[in-house]
């Protein structure tokens, strides 16, 4: 999935037309648009250069991330555009929706054994980001930055949403913070396993309360 290059020559638009807004962060938006040599459509995140408190150099650490990034359970990345207002990172689409909303979906109660399935391709993610040659920590994992490929219930599962990650090199060590406060939490994680943090079952609820 990972591209043989970044930086793309031109303006987005000479590719891309763009469509309808899809999602929106802190530092941006995120559209759907159709390639124009071959009609296919990915997802463009659109992210302002002169973003209030942060430098370029730290909106390109996204970027960094995403270049080293090849694996079926994590976001495809096509490259960038740079113009003097944005930043345009080009993905792949999901058309599957989010693994939060399947959990909540009240019209089909999921399995366990789908549950069992989810939870793999979560820590398959996971794993490969630990690698030595990838060494990309990601700091949001929740299951609203996890996305179903398309709509079928064996969908492959991708971790999304690099905006906070970092690439983590021979004796770095990272302190920031990233989230919520887990003293301010109205429910402790405290020894629970992997299943229980990273796939809230029964309707999006975790399963019990300490």
């Amino acid at each position: 999935m990972a591209c043989c290059f970044c930086l793309l020559p031109g303006d987005v638009r000479d590719y891309y037309s763009f469509e309808e807004k899809i999602g929106a962060g802190a530092f941006g938006q995120v559209r759907r648009a159709r390639t124009h040599k071959t009609g296919k459509h990915v997802a463009i995140k659109i992210i302002l250069r002169c973003e209030q408190g942060v430098t370029y150099e730290e909106l390109m650490v996204e970027i960094e991330c995403m270049k080293r990034l090849d694996h079926p359970n994590v976001v495809g990345f096509h490259g960038y555009f740079t113009d003097d207002r944005f930043i345009y990172i080009v993905m792949e689409e999901f058309l599957g929706g989010e693994l939060m909303h399947r959990l909540r979906d009240s019209r089909r109660r999921v399995t366990e054994r789908e549950a069992a399935r989810y939870v793999k391709m979560m820590l398959q993610a996971l794993e490969y980001l630990c690698r030595s040659e990838v060494s990309v920590v990601h700091r949001d994992i929740k299951p609203e930055n996890f996305l179903f490929r398309t709509e079928s219930t064996d969908s492959d599962l991708a971790l999304i949403d690099f905006g906070l990650s970092q690439v983590i090199r021979d004796g770095d060590f990272l302190q920031t913070c990233c989230g919520a406060d887990p003293r301010a939490l109205s429910i402790q994680w405290r020894h629970v396993g992997c299943g229980n943090r990273l796939l809230p079952p029964h309707g999006g609820k975790v399963s019990f309360q300490r």
